[in-house]
């Protein structure tokens, strides 16, 4: 069916199959990844949009619905990521992994901008859903709601000019490469521009690793912060791989910084000697009466600068590094990166849709597959009825998998759909069919109260029974612990699991 509205201020009219989702015209005709696959069941709010002006979950709305309307994604709140939210997302440095952050925004940014006519009485969460239309969300939102929502902000935050915040303009950038910049080594290349590229041996999933570790460079290298491109790094273990892991590229542990910190500061320092060491040949002088402040060498003795930009355009770069030792590292008084407020370079994309995630990948002729799986591990389906699914215009391919059955189809929607159209019987071999969490609870109760019982060790360290029989001082209590695979409960000595 074809269907016509706007995205954006801008008139689209797409062709797709009635009852197609909105979030999957974004995402996969209209290329808008801004908006994220979540839950798909209007739970947790990362595929909201504005339509019309209202929150509404993408996922729910179907396309037959818009008709004539006016959709919003993160892409299109502001011209320039400057919305008042999108600053203060900034300034409180809110996103971590950010996958969800532009459906909290575009959430809060529909509720507190709504206005309510006066003497409106108040409505609630449950009434308002039940009176919106299809993936629509009313809402009336108190001044407290909004605070907490919105990580406890205590600014005025739709007062245009009132949130001061770190700007894009003062900060490092992400780049996808270095270009044809000449390579001062495997993690640093300079543009004759000025420009510095730097590689990321880490994996970015919100804790700031895609900062700190180029930031590490950047310091000891005296960059200007500003002018740094950081370059996710290749898979190539030999140069990128992590100490702290065998010299694996693995980001695991909370041991990035810990583990490449000293290589890091070594590798920025020999390109900040080789840098030296071109300047000192162009001008004649030893390289003991330079110096460099952030992106320049200067000569103070005859007041003469070169940028790095410059350098970069003449450079000879040795075929083996310098030479770095621990007293040529600057001391911790010196750093002017290192331990100062610096704004991850990965936030500006997360808070206005263009961060890329390995959902947003997109290839000619791409495929997608979604599983259906056992309910209970172990189990393996035994009669698959998937008339229903293969209906479903897109499908190409139904298979029986050891531990479910998976669908083929030209398009995520179809492959969820066709999924949900499964009707399939299990097996019953697994021990987890019937399985009562609430009659385990108490099992497990009466085995940890049960001294006499052998317990089963997860670790061993130390001498833990005589640790228990002379205690310093006791703390009775009464704790439960959920796992992956069922719980536990502790008793003072004793812990019991399934």
């Amino acid at each position: 069916m074809t269907v016509e509205f706007t995205v954006n201020d801008k008139p689209v009219r797409v062709n797709v199959p009635e009852g197609t989702g909105l979030l999957w015209v974004l995402r996969e005709r209209l290329h808008l990844t801004g908006t994220k696959y979540g839950c798909g069941v209007a739970q947790c709010g990362a595929c909201m949009v504005h339509v019309d002006g209202a929150a509404a979950f993408s996922c729910q709305v179907p396309i037959e619905a818009l008709r004539g309307k006016a959709v919003t994604t993160i892409e299109g709140l502001s011209a320039d990521g400057r919305h008042p939210l999108q600053r203060a997302w900034l300034a409180e440095r809110v996103p971590q992994c950010g996958y969800c952050q532009s459906g909290q925004i575009m959430t809060k940014s529909s509720s507190t901008c709504r206005r309510t006519s006066a003497g409106a009485g108040p409505t609630s969460a449950s009434s308002a859903r039940s009176s919106a239309p299809p993936g629509r969300v009313e809402m009336d939102t108190t001044r407290r709601e909004f605070m907490v929502g919105a990580a406890g902000l205590t600014f005025g935050l739709l007062v245009p000019g009132c949130v001061p915040v770190a700007t894009r303009g003062a900060t490092a950038t992400l780049a996808t490469g270095p270009g044809d910049a000449p390579a001062f080594s495997p993690w640093v290349s300079i543009a004759p521009g000025g420009t510095v590229y730097i590689q990321s041996p880490a994996v970015e999933m919100g804790q700031g690793s895609l900062t700190s570790l180029p930031l590490i460079i950047a310091e000891e290298l005296d960059a200007d912060w500003s002018k740094v491109r950081v370059v996710p790094a290749p898979p190539d273990d030999k140069l990128y791989g992590n100490p702290g892991f065998g010299g694996t590229m693995l980001t695991a542990g909370s041991n990035a910084v810990r583990s490449y910190f000293q290589p890091l500061r070594v590798f920025g320092a020999q390109v900040r000697r080789v840098l030296l060491d071109n300047a000192a040949r162009r001008w004649s002088v030893p390289t003991s009466e330079l110096t460099t402040e952030p992106g320049v060498v200067v000569h103070a003795k005859s007041g003469r600068r070169l940028t790095y930009g410059e350098i970069a355009a003449f450079a000879e770069i040795p075929a083996k590094a310098p030479e770095i030792k621990p007293e040529d590292l600057k001391k911790p008084e010196a750093f002017r990166l290192i331990g100062k407020d610096v704004l991850r370079v990965d936030l500006p994309g997360k808070i206005d849709g263009t961060a890329r995630y390995s959902i947003d990948v997109e290839v000619p002729g791409m495929l997608y597959g979604a599983i259906l799986r056992a309910p209970v591990e172990d189990s393996a389906p035994v009669d698959v009825d998937d008339a229903a699914a293969r209906a479903i215009p897109g499908v190409t391919r139904v298979m029986r998998l050891p531990f479910g059955v998976g669908v083929i189809a030209d398009t995520p929607w179809a492959a969820f759909a066709a999924k949900d159209a499964l009707r399939v019987t299990w097996d019953r071999k697994a021990t987890g069919w019937g399985f009562d969490s609430d009659e385990a609870i108490a099992r497990y109760a009466t085995a940890a109260r049960d001294l006499g019982t052998p317990g089963k060790p997860w670790a061993a360290a130390g001498d833990v029974r005589a640790a228990f029989d002379h205690p310093r001082g006791r703390v009775p209590m009464r704790l439960r612990v959920p796992r992956a695979d069922g719980a536990a409960e502790f008793h003072g000595r004793r812990l019991a699991e399934r």
